[in-house]
């Protein structure tokens, strides 16, 4: 569920205006495409699929849970993308759990996941802030500088539907 949801949320999420222009040319409107492992492999043996999938990506986000973190192919996809040089590249998003919980039904990092990597956590953030937190690390952004776009944009749509519904 997390998975899909954050999926769809990357795809339509569109980078405000005047962080793209004072950025320049090197940031895109859109972040597209976001490769899910549920929907989008392909046919094939699933590891080499897999593994080519991974190969192809710039980024692994790695929906944290107690339930994840147990999980097999989780640990897997991790250990390719750190065999590839880009253990650097991981993004944990924690949906449940704690990354250095001491009893194992509350960890929320698989076992081949750095304790000491940070992550966006969605309990302690919210699921918006977490997500930010997501979208700037992927174009390489400042959160707060992010963030407060973010949330001017949202202020002010806030405010044209408002004034819409009013009007109606």
């Amino acid at each position: 569920t997390w998975g899909k949801w954050l999926q769809e949320r990357l795809e339509t999420y569109r980078l405000p205006r005047s962080v793209r222009e004072r950025a320049g040319a090197r940031l895109p409107k859109y972040i597209r495409p976001v490769f899910r492992d549920k929907t989008d492999i392909g046919i094939g043996a699933l590891e080499r699929t897999l593994g080519r999938e991974l190969s192809d990506s710039r980024f692994l986000i790695v929906v944290c849970s107690p339930h994840s973190a147990r999980s097999t192919w989780v640990n897997r996809e991790i250990e390719h993308f750190r065999e590839m040089g880009r253990g650097d590249r991981i993004i944990p998003f924690i949906v449940a759990g704690a990354p250095g919980a001491d009893d194992p039904k509350e960890s929320c990092y698989p076992p081949v996941l750095p304790r000491d990597l940070l992550g966006a956590s969605v309990p302690d953030l919210g699921r918006e802030k977490a997500f930010i937190k997501v979208v700037a690390t992927l174009l390489g952004l400042k959160f707060d500088y992010l963030w407060d776009r973010h949330r001017r944009r949202d202020r002010r749509r806030r405010l044209v539907q408002g004034i819409a519904a009013t009007t109606l």
